[in-house]
């Protein structure tokens, strides 16, 4: 299915019935990083996942992007869908996206759950984004991936679940070049500092014990930004948690929903 946003068409897909949990993806990924959380959860919610701009069979506008943006497709989205409020779940960049539209609409967000994400890369994010958007943008996107996959999932699991590491790797080499790079800078200029402490909606961060693309610093520093929010690492499990330990992450999540009764 697909609606449109801002002149944007979003594809998207809303399964199950009950109350909204809403996924955003990360970075070079697409809607069906979250197949294993819409197996768990669509008997009890109403579960919509969605590609972002720039990503899967969304629209691929010409950059510049901003997770800004990001976060204003997700709440004009949820608007088109007739969304009035949702628990925003959000993985890496789209923990950026979550974040952002906590801080713009917070009445369109009933609690946060930011997986393995971070409110700004620090003072050096701008260089390092340009040159991962240069280098996809040069040498292509495969000379990234030998990178990447270390960074997404341990060791173990990429010995142990080849299939897994495999459909996650075909997601990213299918990604437009060019939309890619425009996701890449618009990472590097991220700075929610300041804003995110205005979230007063219950907010659960998990974060891999090994994931070195946010580490576990960047979840304690956004647990120390964001009033009254609950950090949860997970032992063994590097940047892609939610499809390395969906079991562990999905568990987290129910929890924290029966906690604040949704």
């Amino acid at each position: 299915m697909q609606a449109q946003v801002d002149g944007v068409r979003l594809n998207y897909r809303l399964v199950g019935e009950g109350p909204v949990l809403a996924f955003a993806h990360s970075l070079g990924m697409d809607l069906t990083q979250w197949e294993q959380q819409e197996r768990y959860f669509q008997g009890r919610y109403r579960v919509l996942s969605y590609d972002a701009r720039g990503h899967g069979a969304s629209d691929k506008p010409p950059g510049p992007y901003s997770i800004e943006q990001f976060g204003e497709d997700f709440y004009g989205l949820l608007r088109a869908l007739g969304i009035g409020r949702a628990v925003a779940i959000g993985m890496s960049m789209g923990g950026m996206a979550a974040q952002a539209l906590a801080v713009a609409h917070p009445d369109a967000v009933a609690a946060l759950v930011l997986l393995d994400t971070t409110c700004w890369y620090l003072e050096d994010g701008p260089q390092q984004w340009e040159a991962r958007a240069k280098a996809a943008q040069e040498q292509g996107l495969s000379s990234l991936i030998d990178f990447q996959l270390q960074r997404w999932f341990s060791d173990r699991t990429r010995a142990e679940n080849p299939g897994l590491v495999e459909r996650a790797k075909q997601v990213f080499l299918a990604n437009d070049v060019a939309a890619y790079a425009a996701s890449c800078r618009a990472l590097g200029a991220l700075d929610l500092r300041g804003k995110v402490e205005s979230i007063r909606c219950p907010t659960l961060i998990v974060v891999g014990e090994e994931d070195y693309a946010t580490p576990v610093s960047m979840s304690e520093d956004l647990h120390r930004r964001i009033p009254n929010s609950e950090l949860v690492v997970l032992p063994g499990v590097r940047h892609l948690s939610a499809m390395e330990a969906a079991g562990p992450v999905n568990a987290q999540i129910e929890r924290f929903l029966q906690r604040i009764g949704w």
